[in-house]
């Protein structure tokens, strides 16, 4: 019977130990999307002061959700103009935000 009450015992103990181990959560991720850009500049207000600058909108192409970027990197817009862009979509943990912050 002892026997039994300390297999159990150190089966509990190692199960609560490989459980409680901390996960890898530090998986930056890239993608790559095809999006649509807007053909018209977007006012975009920038905290604290809330000033107003040009911004640019995208929408994914499984999203159904315009989204207000500042800009995208090498992409030049101009306005009235209609553009299928494929992108490289980082997602960063965030172990690696508050890195750098």
């Amino acid at each position: 019977m002892k026997k039994i009450i300390y297999f159990l015992s150190m089966f509990a103990l190692v199960a609560l130990l490989t459980i409680s181990c901390n996960r890898d959560e530090n998986t930056d991720q890239t993608s790559t999307v095809t999006a649509s850009v807007y053909h018209k500049y977007a006012d975009y207000a920038i905290p604290p002061d809330f000033n107003m600058i040009k911004a640019i909108k995208i929408k994914e192409s499984n999203s159904g959700e315009w989204v207000t970027i500042v800009g995208i990197d090498g992409f030049i817009f101009e306005e009235n103009f209609e553009y299928q862009l494929k992108l490289k979509k980082n997602l960063f943990s965030q172990s690696t935000a508050r890195l750098t912050e």
